[in-house]
């Protein structure tokens, strides 16, 4: 199945690119700085200098490879050319995989309460969007996140949990994002690419994902999924 792109700005990855500029150049800088000083003075460095550089190294080269990765997955949902094969699964499952792919530190997120409804999806592509979803809410908060699924109508996912206003709509604040000096700006490049990275996977499943209600101060995070049984009906 190939998925049309959700994205409507045509010039957004040359934008995310540009602000994401530092972010990619941060650990390049400090790969090849940990590398020279390993090739010119590795005979003087005591071993834990030594294990030090490489931790970094690899440290370093996993960070720029999920930027990387990201940002290819986004080009090709951008072009329309991501094919996805979907097949029923619980999204139950497939929330445990996300929980499970956060670092040791952050994997708290818990289901409070709700069943356990039958989604179509391709499964790594559907887990990488929650992941990006869990990773935004546990970095932007020290408490775990909660999560409920309900079926009605349709499967939903509500992760409680503060998300920053800006955020509600994320490719509304590419242009800002672009243009401003702050020191910050790389990390909002960052959660700019995640955000729409897991809504644009989100929609490429027939689903939809909002923050609802928008004027408290932590509000839900609503992730709707079209039930297996209607999608192959409508197949």
């Amino acid at each position: 199945m190939t998925g049309s792109s959700p994205l409507s700005q045509p010039a957004l990855l040359p934008a995310l690119l540009a602000a994401l500029s530092h972010e990619l150049g941060s650990p390049l800088a400090a790969i090849k700085g940990a590398t020279t000083t390993l090739i010119d003075y590795r005979q003087r460095l005591p071993d834990d200098r030594i294990a030090g550089f490489l931790h970094s190294i690899d440290q370093q080269t996993d960070q720029l490879n999920a930027l990387l990765d990201d940002l290819v997955l986004l080009a090709k949902i951008e072009a329309g050319t991501l094919r996805l094969q979907l097949e029923p699964i619980a999204l139950c499952t497939v929330l445990a995989q996300a929980i499970d792919q956060l670092p040791p530190d952050r994997r708290d997120a818990r289901l409070i309460e709700g069943n356990d409804p039958q989604v179509m999806a391709d499964v790594p592509y559907l887990r990488h969007a929650l992941v990006l979803l869990l990773q935004h809410l546990r970095e932007s908060s020290n408490a775990p996140t909660r999560i409920q699924l309900e079926t009605s109508t349709t499967a939903q996912v509500r992760l409680g949990g503060p998300i920053d206003p800006k955020w509600h709509d994320p490719l509304a604040h590419i242009d800002q994002l672009v243009n401003s000096t702050d020191a910050s700006r790389g990390r909002q490049a960052v959660t700019l690419l995640r955000l729409t990275l897991s809504r644009a996977l989100i929609e490429l499943h027939g689903g939809q994902w909002g923050v609802e209600p928008r004027s408290v101060a932590e509000p839900t995070l609503v992730v709707t999924m079209p039930l297996a049984h209607d999608m192959a009906e409508s197949d």
